[in-house]
């Protein structure tokens, strides 16, 4: 670690960043191993030396953790803090967690004026942590093809105290203009596709995900952004 951070670069120019080292020591770890309170210690001092960066240990800028076991020393970086609030708790149906919704609409970095579209909505769990966390936008609007879906929808948009900001509609995204939309009107479209698993297949999903792909990108405005949720086995499906 020394060598790693020895003094041959200068800092960073601008403001030091704030920071704080949390470490932790495997409870299976041999006790001949560095302690935790050392780790945090050694690591945080280079860091600070070699970046120029000021320990801040009630709200950092960026929180660095450690865990030491017997065969390696692993490194995290925070890359996204939630903040805290709902986190669901206002779920009537639970659908994809609050979390990872979340996550999702920080990705679609949604703007003051924004149109932002799920087309395959489900229970609106996405549309639900997006309109909570940017209130900002212009609309907020949830499509699907299932009306028992947008049944459950409407349950945790009326939980979450959103009924008039989300606007629920029946939609087919599969189909050439099965959108509602005039070409180029959505600024932000993020979506939960379908992993095969409850919903159709892996197979099906070869010839679905290119015509939901396509219907996205003729609702989409130029320089518009698509966040989609998608797992490693239908990445081909995915390709444009």
């Amino acid at each position: 670690l020394a060598a790693g951070c020895g003094n041959g670069a200068a800092a960073a120019s601008g403001p030091a960043l704030s920071f704080r080292v949390r470490a932790k020591r495997s409870t299976k770890a041999s006790k001949d191993l560095v302690s935790s309170d050392a780790i945090g210690e050694a690591v945080g001092g280079a860091l600070a030396e070699r970046f120029g960066w000021r320990v801040n240990l009630s709200a950092p800028d960026l929180d660095v953790r450690l865990q030491l076991n017997q065969e390696e020393l692993l490194v995290s970086l925070t890359a996204l803090v939630q903040p805290l609030g709902s986190r669901g708790c206002y779920l009537e149906r639970a659908g994809l967690h609050p979390s990872v919704s979340w996550a999702l609409a920080k990705t679609a970095d949604i703007q003051p004026g924004d149109v932002v579209l799920d087309p395959m909505c489900g229970r609106a769990v996405l549309l639900c942590e997006a309109a909570l966390n940017w209130p900002r936008a212009l609309a907020f609007i949830g499509a699907d093809l299932d009306g028992e879906q947008l049944a459950s929808a409407a349950r945790n948009v009326a939980g979450a105290h959103l009924v008039g900001r989300i606007q629920m509609l029946r939609a087919d995204a599969s189909l050439r203009g099965g959108l509602p939309f005039a070409s180029g009107t959505v600024d932000k479209l993020l979506t939960d596709l379908p992993f095969g698993k409850q919903f159709g297949s892996v197979s099906g999903n070869r010839s679905l995900y290119p015509r939901l792909l396509a219907e996205f990108a003729r609702v989409l405005r130029p320089g518009g952004r698509a966040v989609l949720l998608v797992d490693h086995r239908n990445a081909p499906a995915s390709r444009l």
